[in-house]
């Protein structure tokens, strides 16, 4: 009775608690890729793949299957390389609310980049018949980069298609983004699923942004 008692007593204050947003399920993200990933594309990028895992890479026909090996990505870092990647694929500076959407959903895709893995921003899966590097994590195959700048060129090329998605980000409206996402094949969690993680790390990032 009396644990209880206590329990009702402290409620209101468990309730004022920040709790972290959970993930976006990683299993249920659809294998659509960079165009750039196909045969004959950067005849070198596997060796060097190969050569940043240590040799420890297991072949199998027409692909490369590398072991999953966790790349965390600092918050400020995660801005610049975007900030970068947009650069080299659009030609020109993202404006802050597009970048504020593209980091919002690296960090809830990736945990808040403590769940990058093999430099894999946004989790780009591989698509069928497509020879690239890849790597197994729960149902899902996921593309490898040898490095973070290749992680944001393949999620800018591959978010590129994503036309509406990305002029819901310049509209302030992640919510609306997130079901483009959907419609587009980005994802295959429910949009509204999806919207509630992204929503809260577009606004929390947009302030960041803000900051001097």
């Amino acid at each position: 009775m009396k644990r209880h008692i206590l329990l009702l007593f402290l409620l209101p204050f468990l309730s004022c608690l920040p709790f972290p947003t959970p993930p976006i399920p990683r299993t249920t993200l659809a294998p659509l890729h960079p165009s750039w990933v196909s045969v004959g594309a950067e005849p070198d990028f596997q060796t060097r793949v190969i050569q940043s895992m240590d040799g420890q890479a297991v072949h199998e026909p027409g692909r490369v299957k590398v072991p999953r090996k966790n790349t965390p990505i600092a918050m400020l870092d995660l801005v610049k390389v975007l900030h970068d990647g947009h650069v080299e694929v659009f030609g020109y500076t993202p404006s802050r609310r597009r970048l504020a959407g593209a980091v919002a959903q690296v960090r809830g895709e990736n945990g808040n980049g403590l769940k990058v893995y093999n430099h894999n921003l946004g989790n780009i899966g591989l698509a069928p018949r497509v020879q690239a590097p890849f790597y197994h994590y729960g149902q899902g195959i996921y593309l490898v980069f040898p490095d973070f700048k290749a992680g944001a060129v393949a999620y800018w090329r591959t978010v590129q298609r994503c036309t509406m998605a990305l002029a819901a980000f310049e509209q302030l409206d992640p919510t609306r983004a997130a079901h483009a996402f959907h419609r587009c094949g980005y994802h295959t969690t429910s949009p509204t699923a999806y919207a509630a993680v992204l929503r809260p790390l577009f606004w929390s990032t947009h302030k960041m942004l803000e900051a001097p």
